[in-house]
C-alpha cells in the first residue's frame, strides 16, 4: 500500500475533508503505536510499509531490553491520542481503530496478529486486530 493510499483509507473512513489532517491523525496513533511496541515488534511492522510511514514506526526511543518497552493499558493509550491530536476520546478511539485498521490491511493479518501476541488484553478494546479475551467461547 501506497502512503498517499493509506492516507486516503483513513481519510475515507473518518470522512474527513483535508488530507492534512489524515497524515497528523496518522501520525500521533503510529509513533503512539511505537511506543508500545519492542524493536523488533516495530521491525515487523514497518517492514512492508512504505518509508512515509516506516518511520513513524521508530519514533519511540530505542530501549534494551523487552521490559523496558513502555506498556500502557488502552485507557492510557487513548489518552496521549486525544491529547496529541487534541480529540474528544470518541474521536481518539475512533481515529486509533480507523488507523490501526488500514494499518492492518497495510501489513497483512499475520503481521500484526504475532505483535498483538505480547500486547496487554486490553489493547482488544480499541486495536481492531486483536481478539477481545473470551471471544467466541461459550458462557
Amino acid at each position: 500500500m501506497t502512503h498517499d493510499a493509506f492516507l486516503d483509507a483513513v481519510q475515507e473512513r473518518l470522512a474527513l475533508d483535508d488530507e492534512e489532517e489524515a497524515s497528523n491523525l496518522v501520525t500521533v496513533v503510529l509513533e503512539t503505536f511505537s511506543e508500545i511496541l519492542y524493536r523488533t515488534e516495530r521491525d515487523t511492522v514497518s517492514a512492508p510499509l512504505p518509508e512515509e510511514l516506516a518511520h513513524l514506526l521508530h519514533a519511540a526511543k530505542t530501549e534494551h531490553t523487552r521490559e523496558q518497552v513502555e506498556r500502557l493499558n488502552a485507557a492510557a493509550f487513548l489518552d496521549r491520542v486525544q491529547a496529541r491530536a487534541d480529540l474528544s476520546r470518541e474521536d481518539a478511539r475512533a481515529t486509533t481503530e480507523a488507523v490501526l485498521s488500514v494499518l492492518r490491511e497495510a501489513t497483512g493479518e499475520a503481521v500484526l496478529s504475532d505483535v498483538s501476541d505480547s500486547l496487554p488484553a486490553s489493547y482488544a478494546e480499541i486495536f481492531p486486530f486483536m481478539t477481545p479475551p473470551n471471544a467466541g467461547t461459550a458462557e
